[in-house]
């Protein structure tokens, strides 16, 4: 199999899970804020920064901009929170509700 084609069948597959999981309504900005937060929050005790949000690999080549549009459409949905007035462009991922998108869509 040619590494194209590899690479078709992993984006294909991936698009399959996106929407079992209820996340395929989200640009793919918007899913990669989500999968760098998931994997920030393995480290950093559930509070996201911007800054870390922004420079994580997956969301390296988009202009901070669109970054800061998805998080502004994240905490719209409701799936991040702010982390508090104390901590301004820090916010906290609603796990819960993030999970209950495969129960709905």
């Amino acid at each position: 199999m040619d590494k194209l084609q590899s690479i078709y069948e992993l984006r294909n597959l991936l698009r399959q899970v996106e929407r079992e999981v209820g996340l395929s309504h989200l640009t793919r900005v918007e899913r990669d804020v989500l999968l760098a937060a998931r994997s920030l929050c393995l480290t950093r005790e559930n509070i996201l920064v911007t800054d870390c949000i922004q420079s994580h690999p997956l969301l390296e080549r988009v202009a901070p901009e669109v970054v800061q549009q998805a998080i502004t459409r994240l905490l719209g949905l409701g799936l991040l929170l702010p982390a508090g007035k104390c901590m301004p462009g820090s916010y906290v991922v609603q796990w819960e509700l993030v999970e209950s998108l495969s129960r709905i869509g």
